[in-house]
């Protein structure tokens, strides 16, 4: 995924439940360990869980960088000392999660972040339950649904393509919890360049 024509990667999915934070964490996790410098950004902020999936603490995170603009981003990320990976939980819920991402201070927060680094990969709410969603993704502009094997309904996918505006690119799907083996693993990622994806 990481290239010269993708900085920065919003994750979705259709609804809850799917495990987007989980692919969202190994996704990023498995571009460091290929050598990319990445940065994680949990925008869920009504149910952040990107602390737990890294085993860090939420006092501070982005809620924090949108509600002071004094504060530099890379004082509140989390480096890991083994890869070149960089966290930046979603910090206190705000009573505005929405607003707070609407602002022009997320967009340039964002646009920042991605110039001192390979690839910016956001967590955020499922598109079809809130709004944050969309709005991260016309900023992000590259999106990756998660999809759960045998649970996720076609039509709630589409729904959720759909929703997406029109500046957001679908560069693939993520099937989630697909059993294939022991040996294997069970996370099976899909990518297209085709135009019908999105």
């Amino acid at each position: 995924l990481a290239s010269s024509e993708i900085n920065t990667l919003a994750v979705t999915s259709a609804g809850p439940g799917e495990g987007k934070s989980t692919v969202t964490a190994n996704l990023a996790v498995a571009m460091a360990q290929a050598g990319y410098d990445v940065v994680v950004v949990d925008a869920d902020m009504r149910r952040p869980a990107q602390q737990e999936a890294f085993n860090l603490s939420n006092e501070r995170g982005l809620s924090t960088l949108l509600a002071r603009a004094d504060v530099d981003w890379k004082s509140v990320a989390r480096s890991n000392s083994d890869l070149k990976l960089k966290v930046i939980t979603s910090g206190p819920i705000p009573p505005n999660p929405g607003d707070l991402l609407k602002s022009s201070r997320f967009e340039a927060l964002l646009q920042t972040i991605s110039k001192e680094c390979d690839m910016v990969v956001i967590d955020t709410p499922p598109a079809l339950a809130v709004s944050d969603a969309l709005v991260v993704a016309n900023v992000a502009q590259d999106v990756l649904l998660v999809a759960r094997a045998n649970e996720t309904r076609v039509d709630k996918l589409q729904a959720a393509v759909n929703a997406l505006p029109e500046t957001a690119r679908v560069i693939g799907v993520a099937l989630n919890y697909q059993k294939r083996s022991k040996a294997e693993s069970y996370y099976y990622y899909y990518s297209s360049d085709d135009s019908s994806a999105n």
